[in-house]
C-alpha cells in the first residue's frame, strides 16, 4: 500500500501561511505565485499516490456499477484519468468560485484577455493598457502552471497504465461545468450551453430561515436597539490571525455605534473582556445565513466570498467587503460596480474609514435600492436553476447533449487559427505579383 500525502495538513499550511490572508496576497507578490506552484506539486504528488495505489482502483472497480457520473473540482486534473480507467464518460467539472480560464479553454471557449479579467486578479472588464498587460501576464503565467501540472499527471498515467492513459487535452468527457456564479452578477464573457451557473441554488426554497434560530441567537438579535451587524471572514481567514492593529481598528469602530450590536465570528475563546464594548459579541460559530434573514440585520463586514455575497443579496442588505485573497478582489469589484456595497482595502484600513463606511451603508438608500433590484433578479434566476434536472438530463440524453459541444475542439491548430486561409491568401498574392 502506498504512503499517501496528507493534504489535510500540507495543503492548508502551504496556501494560508507565509504570507497569510491579511497580508499582501497579490499575484504579483512572488511569495503568492510560489504558493501556487507548491500547491500544484502537492496535487501532482497526491495524484501519483492515487495512481500507484492499486487498492483504490480495485475497490472503485468493484463498485463500478454504482457510478453513473464523475465529478471533480476545478484545479485538480487527476480525476480525469481515474474516470477513464473506470470507463466513466459522463463528467461534471465543478467550480467552487467563478469559472477560471482553464475550464472554458477545455471546452473550446477562449476568454478574451482584453475585457475578461483573470479570476484571481483585482481587475474589472473596463481595463486600461496597464491592466491589460497585467491580465495578459498573469493569464499566461497561470496557464503555464496549470498546463505543467496537467502534463506531468498525464505522464504519470502513461507510465503506469500505458494505452489506457487519458489525454487531458480531450474535453469530450466533460459534459457540464457547474460554476458557483450567476451571469447577472458577473462580468460579461463568452459562454456555452455546457456551463451551468448555479450560485444561490441553496436559497431556492425561500423559507424564512430566521425561524430556525435558537433561543440564544433570537434573544441576542431581538434585543439589539438599532439592529445588529455581522463581522465574519469565512472559514479560512480567522479574526484572531489579524494583527493587533487591525483588530483594534474593528473594535474601535464598533464602539462608535453603541446602539448597534456587533456579532463577531472569533475562532478563539475571549479571555480578556475588560477593554471590550458591551455592544460587541464574540462567538466561535454563528448561524450566519439565518441571522442575515432576521429583520434587525443591518449589514455584514466580510471578505468577499461568493457564498456570503449571495446571502447578503438574498437578505436585501448591502455589504462592506474587505477582500483578502483569491477571487475576493474580483468579487468586490463586481459589488462596487453595481453599487451593492462598499469596498475597503485591507492594507490601508483605518478606524475612520470603517466608521464612515458603516455610516454610509446604513444611511444611503442607493445601496438598499440597488440590492433589492439585484435580489429580485437573483431570486428569479434561482427559480430557473435546477441542478438535479441537469443531472437527470445528462443520465438520459448524454448522446444528444454531446452535440452541444463546440466544433472547435475537433479542429487542429491550423484550422482553428485560419492558417489554411492565410496560406492560400499568401500564395494567391505571390502568384499575382509573379504574373505582373
Amino acid at each position: 500500500m502506498a504512503r499517501h500525502l496528507d493534504r489535510n495538513d500540507v495543503f492548508p499550511e502551504t496556501l494560508w501561511k507565509n504570507p497569510g490572508p491579511y497580508e499582501d496576497s497579490s499575484l504579483f507578490n512572488h511569495k503568492i505565485f510560489t504558493k501556487l506552484i507548491k500547491a500544484s506539486f502537492i496535487f501532482i504528488q497526491s495524484c501519483k499516490d492515487q495512481i500507484i495505489d492499486n487498492g483504490i482502483l480495485i475497490k472503485l472497480r468493484q463498485q463500478r456499477r454504482f457510478f453513473d457520473i464523475g465529478t471533480l473540482e476545478q484545479y485538480d486534473f487527476c480525476a480525469f484519468g481515474l474516470f477513464r480507467l473506470l470507463n466513466i464518460t459522463k463528467i461534471l467539472w465543478l467550480s467552487g468560485t467563478g469559472i477560471y480560464r482553464g475550464q472554458t479553454a477545455a471546452i473550446g471557449i477562449d476568454y478574451p484577455i482584453s475585457f475578461v479579467p483573470e479570476l484571481l486578479l483585482d481587475l474589472t472588464d473596463n481595463m486600461s493598457f496597464i491592466d491589460r498587460l497585467k491580465n495578459l501576464f498573469i493569464t499566461k503565467a497561470l496557464a503555464i502552471v496549470y498546463r505543467s501540472q496537467r502534463n506531468i499527471e498525464q505522464i504519470l498515467y502513461k507510465r503506469y497504465y500505458q494505452q489506457k492513459a487519458v489525454n487531458f487535452k480531450e474535453s469530450k468527457y466533460i459534459y457540464y461545468i457547474v460554476a458557483n456564479s450567476v451571469p447577472l452578477l458577473d462580468f460579461a464573457a463568452p459562454t456555452s450551453q455546457q456551463i451551468i451557473p448555479i450560485a444561490g441554488f441553496i436559497h431556492s426554497d425561500q423559507q424564512p430561515l430566521n425561524i430556525n434560530l435558537s433561543q440564544r441567537w433570537k434573544t441576542l438579535a431581538d434585543r439589539s436597539v438599532d439592529g445588529f451587524i455581522l463581522i465574519a471572514f469565512g472559514s479560512i481567514a480567522k479574526f484572531s490571525d489579524m494583527s493587533q492593529k487591525m483588530q483594534h481598528i474593528f473594535l474601535n469602530a464598533c464602539r462608535l455605534f453603541p446602539k448597534i450590536t456587533f456579532i463577531v465570528k472569533y475562532d478563539k475563546t475571549v479571555t480578556n473582556t475588560s477593554n471590550l464594548s458591551e455592544n460587541i459579541y464574540f462567538a466561535n460559530w454563528i448561524p450566519q445565513q439565518s441571522l442575515m434573514m432576521h429583520p434587525k440585520f443591518r449589514t455584514i463586514i466580510t471578505h468577499g466570498g461568493l457564498g456570503t455575497i449571495f446571502e447578503a443579496i438574498i437578505s436585501g442588505r448591502p455589504m462592506i467587503l474587505i477582500p483578502l485573497f483569491g477571487d475576493h478582489c474580483r468579487n468586490a469589484r463586481l459589488i462596487q460596480k453595481r453599487q451593492l456595497g462598499v469596498v475597503l482595502d485591507k492594507s490601508s484600513l483605518t478606524t475612520d474609514q470603517l466608521y464612515w463606511s458603516i455610516k454610509k451603508v446604513l444611511s444611503s438608500t442607493l445601496y438598499v435600492n440597488n440590492i433589492n433590484k439585484q435580489k429580485l433578479m437573483i431570486e428569479d434566476w434561482i427559480r430557473l436553476v435546477n441542478l438535479s434536472s441537469y443531472v437527470d438530463r445528462l443520465l438520459k440524453f448524454s448522446t444528444a447533449l454531446s452535440k452541444f459541444k463546440l466544433r472547435q475542439m475537433e479542429l487542429d491548430f491550423l484550422q482553428r487559427n485560419h492558417a489554411y486561409v492565410l496560406i492560400c491568401a499568401i500564395i494567391a498574392a505571390i502568384s499575382l505579383l509573379a504574373i505582373e
